[in-house]
């Protein structure tokens, strides 16, 4: 009986052992999981971080893409009124040739009693503005 006791105690020594140790892995298991857990909270929010930055990337580039659109319409109208200017200047300097060739031909018929005829010389060509 004393045998069958003792080994009642063994077995129930070892059963309590057995428990403590079943309860730590279950204590494991339980701050693993907790871990896990947040790691996949961590993971969400990473996530959705980058689906963000990637939509204002996206956004970026909408905005890169409208101002070079606008910047070439502004060079090609920047082209555009630096023509028209060239042809204002060339009408202006054919206008004042023109303009010239008459009143040197409408001042030379005017006679100054007493002065020698003026020598016919050809009018002078029109100074462009800035030269």
């Amino acid at each position: 009986m004393r045998l069958t006791l003792s080994k009642s105690n063994l077995l129930a020594s070892n059963a309590a052992v057995e428990a403590a140790r079943a309860g730590e892995i279950k204590k494991l298991f339980e701050v693993s999981n907790d871990t896990v857990r947040q790691g996949t909270a961590l993971v969400a929010s990473a996530g959705k971080t980058i689906e963000d930055v990637v939509e204002r990337v996206a956004t970026m580039a909408d905005v890169v893409g409208v101002i070079a659109r606008d910047a070439q319409e502004q060079c090609t109208g920047i082209e555009a009124v630096a023509r028209k200017v060239a042809e204002v200047e060339t009408s202006n300097s054919e206008n004042a040739n023109l303009l010239a060739g008459e009143l040197g031909g409408a001042v030379g018929r005017f006679r100054i009693e007493g002065a020698a005829p003026a020598a016919s010389s050809p009018p002078a060509p029109a100074r462009r503005a800035g030269s």
